[in-house]
């Protein structure tokens, strides 16, 4: 089994769009890839309007190649450290067209879950302030990402699984370490 675990983390929103196509170009060239697991660093002085956005336009560009780089992914993880403001920037659209590529199953027989994990980032920049996370605002995040991928909710034979990343579970290998 293929797994790959990649930290996409960059510093100039020039370069933000051609690191992440530089990674999926590279992993392109996995065709027996499984599972893919990727961790997303925003760089929170980069536009918030942009941030989450060009990671999701970048994977679905290389998805939608032809013939696809990852005909055996059965399994999609996004680990997204983000702002707390950052879920504004997800564009519903970006969201559906993801989804609308794992439905062609002659692309992507296998495929069967995408695994969503939340961190917000209690530091934010422009506040300068350290944000206090509360369980009903947790509760509120996951409800707002679910909604956003909710395409895939209704995909036949796909689980969508959100949640927010928390480090002390046993499952959780350690925020900055590949898996």
């Amino acid at each position: 089994m293929y797994e790959y675990s990649c930290p996409v983390r960059v510093s100039y929103n020039a370069i933000v769009a051609s690191d992440q196509a530089y990674v999926f170009d590279n992993l392109s060239y996995c065709p027996g890839l499984r599972i893919l697991h990727l961790k997303y660093y925003p760089d929170p002085l980069i536009s918030q309007a942009t941030r989450s956005h060009g990671l999701f336009e970048a994977l679905c560009t290389v998805l939608e190649r032809q013939p696809p780089p990852w005909p055996l992914l059965e399994r999609l993880d996004l680990w997204l450290f983000l702002q707390p403001d950052d879920v504004v920037s997800v564009s519903y659209q970006l969201c559906a067209r993801l989804a609308s590529v794992f439905a062609d199953k002659t692309c992507f027989p296998r495929f069967g879950m995408l695994v969503l994990r939340i961190k917000p980032q209690p530091w934010t920049v422009h506040s300068g302030a350290l944000s206090s996370r509360s369980p009903s605002s947790d509760r509120a995040t996951v409800k707002m990402w679910r909604q956003a991928f909710e395409a895939f909710e209704r995909m036949p034979g796909v689980m969508l699984d959100v949640d927010m990343l928390r480090p002390s579970s046993p499952l959780t290998p350690s925020v900055f370490g590949l898996i």
